[in-house]
Order: C-alpha cells, then sequence, then structure tokens
C-alpha cells in the first residue's frame, strides 16, 4: 500500500500583479474549527493564545491567532505562529466541561491576497457583498459567495483582503482572479 504524502495545494508565491492590484497565495497555517453545542450556554469569554473570540456576527480578531466568527457558537482560528496542535490544545482547555468540536482543517484551506488600489473593485466583480471600505473595514469578517464560490473573506488593511477558499477550488479561484486584475489594468 502507498503512503499518503501531504502537500500544498498551491506554494505561496505571487501569482498575479497589475499597475493596480496584486494576487498572492499566501503560505499555509494552522485552521482549526470551533464549534459549541447549542445545548451549552454562551460562555462568557474564550480565549485562545491571547486571542479573545468575538462574539458578534461578521466579525474577526486580527491578532494572531486570527478568530473568524462563522455562525453562532462557531469560529475559525487561525494561525502563522502556531501549530494546529497548539491551537486544539489550548481550545480543548478553554473549552473543558463544555460540549462542543474541536477539528483541525488546516489541509482544507488556501490562503489568498488581495492587495492593491484596485482590490475592492476586483472582489466587488466577484461578489453581490458590499466591499465598500464604509461598509466593509478590518475587524470585520464574511462568508461569501465570490466567483461562485464559498469564500471566507476578510479586510486586512484598506486595500488588502484575505480570502480562505476550499483547497479543491484555489486554482480556479487564483485564475478567476489573476485574470480580473489584467483587465484592471
Amino acid at each position: 500500500m502507498r503512503e499518503l504524502i501531504a502537500t500544498s495545494a498551491l506554494p505561496p508565491a505571487r501569482v498575479a500583479v497589475s499597475q493596480t492590484a496584486s494576487v498572492e497565495v499566501i503560505s499555509a497555517g494552522s485552521y482549526v474549527r470551533l464549534q459549541i453545542s447549542s445545548r451549552d450556554p454562551a460562555p462568557a469569554e474564550i480565549d485562545v493564545l491571547g486571542t479573545t473570540l468575538l462574539r458578534e456576527p461578521d466579525s474577526c480578531r486580527a491578532l494572531d491567532p486570527i478568530a473568524w466568527w462563522l455562525a453562532p457558537q462557531t469560529w475559525l482560528v487561525a494561525s502563522r505562529e502556531h501549530s494546529s496542535t497548539a491551537l486544539i490544545a489550548a481550545l480543548e482547555s478553554a473549552c473543558a466541561g463544555r460540549s462542543c468540536a474541536i477539528v483541525d482543517v488546516s489541509d482544507s484551506l488556501v490562503a489568498l491576497q488581495v492587495s492593491g488600489p484596485s482590490a475592492r473593485e476586483i472582489l466587488a466583480r466577484g461578489t453581490g457583498f458590499d466591499v465598500r471600505a464604509a461598509s466593509f473595514a478590518p475587524g470585520r469578517s464574511a462568508r461569501v459567495a465570490f466567483a461562485q464560490l464559498p469564500v471566507l473573506l476578510r479586510p486586512i488593511a484598506e486595500d488588502d483582503f484575505e480570502l480562505l477558499v476550499d483547497r479543491s477550488a484555489a486554482r480556479w479561484l487564483v485564475a478567476w482572479l489573476s485574470t480580473t486584475a489584467s483587465a484592471l489594468s
């Protein structure tokens, strides 16, 4: 029997550059999903390696680890500094005595970064979600249909965005973003 070897869906690289935007594949990080049972009372606060999980819908704590609010009592905790093992251990400790699911989803996601003065325009071409700066600033996040794919999206800075996409669709989305960025040049 052959041994399965995990490989990166896409290696970290700048994949598209135009005069007004760039698209990059960000190095793989650790991603852990936490879902607390709806039968358990919501804890007052959950702290994971110095980051408090926010309860406000569509919020995102941008420190490392990054805490993406996904749904009531459901978060995605991401880190470039900590391993998924460390995130899981911290979540298990923070949620001790609660009924919850903690799942390492690191191998299922690819992170992309779209930046530059045209970044919001590129994003607006891929979704009906309001990505204007007044509506979608750092500290926010959204699960959106983007270029017909489910994507997690967050602004990092004014003209800088992170997109998390399923590994199986990453190459297609990179091609779509590259084509759109080139068309805006």
